[in-house]
């Protein structure tokens, strides 16, 4: 059902107040406007189903067609799920190679064996050491192998968080 959202399609206006929207049931609900009729208390009609206007289509709908969305007033999506699947779709497509890449291991099985073997491996008063910091100030490395040493222990206070060239 589509609700007309221009000014000429709206109906009269309605009395306005507290008093009025207690005891008011909306008949028509859109993105723009609400239209209620006079319930006398106690004597209530049964409300119409839920419906919520789609800020890009322009269509009335209801409210299991939007999709959730915690951060709205109503936990709704403004947008209908047919005009968030148009709108999400071509961008889907134009990156789904990013995405497949993302979610990639970059540490092979193989590598995480070989990291266990040289915490394992590590002699007695020295640390397993990141040549490259994982968060230095200038560049940041990876938990990998190659990226690791043994170091004494002392040593390896004394150098910290820091990589050479800091």
């Amino acid at each position: 059902m589509r609700v007309p959202c221009r000014p000429q399609d709206r109906p009269p206006e309605t009395p306005q107040g507290d008093h009025f929207k207690k005891a008011a049931k909306a008949v028509v609900r859109c993105c723009c406007w609400a239209f209620y009729e006079w319930v006398p208390f106690g004597k209530s009609k049964r409300p119409p189903p839920p419906m919520k206007c789609c800020s890009k289509c322009g269509d009335s709908l209801p409210l299991d067609r939007f999709p959730k969305r915690r951060a709205a007033r109503d936990g709704l999506d403004s947008w209908c799920k047919s005009c968030r699947k148009s709108y999400a779709q071509p961008l889907w497509n134009a990156n789904k190679r990013l995405w497949e890449i993302s979610k990639t291991r970059y540490v092979d099985p193989v590598h995480v064996q070989a990291i266990k073997d040289i915490y394992r491996g590590c002699p007695e008063g020295h640390h397993v050491d990141h040549i490259v910091p994982l968060n230095g100030k200038t560049v940041s490395g990876l938990h990998v192998p190659w990226n690791l040493q043994y170091l004494p222990a002392v040593d390896n206070r004394r150098k910290a968080n820091h990589f050479p060239a800091d």
